[in-house]
């Protein structure tokens, strides 16, 4: 089932093309500057899978009728019981998840370490 989506994934927001136009091209930027501090590799996969499908979809809200800023995305997968979308759509919500597992893995390592060096500390500044 073909749909030409003027709004966001899963047709959320179909009256705010330009503004999400806009706001993509501003998330984009800024994916890209975050991926030069190359925190984890996973961190940047994640972060190429939220880019891969948000250049994808500006691309066509650029290129398609009727013009700059309002054209519809393509969406072509349903499955009748859930919103259409297409693989744009789908590499951005499974990087967005990833993103989020691997900054809560992070965070908790980052936590965990603190915990543990920190006896370690107070015994290297007692010899």
């Amino acid at each position: 089932n073909l749909s030409f989506n003027t709004g966001m994934a899963f047709g959320t927001g179909r009256s705010m093309g330009p503004i999400i136009a806009v706001l993509a091209m501003i998330i984009v930027v800024g994916l890209l500057l975050s991926l030069r501090r190359g925190t984890s590799r996973t961190i940047d996969v994640s972060i190429g899978m939220i880019l891969g499908g948000a250049i994808g979809n500006l691309i066509d809200r650029l290129l398609r009728d009727p013009g700059w800023f309002r054209g519809g995305v393509v969406d072509f997968i349903d499955f009748q019981w859930f919103p259409i979308f297409n693989v744009a759509d789908m590499g951005i919500t499974v990087g967005g998840a990833l993103l989020v597992l691997a900054s809560w893995r992070i965070g908790a390592q980052a936590d965990d370490g603190v915990d543990e060096t920190e006896p370690a500390a107070a015994e290297d500044t007692a010899s």
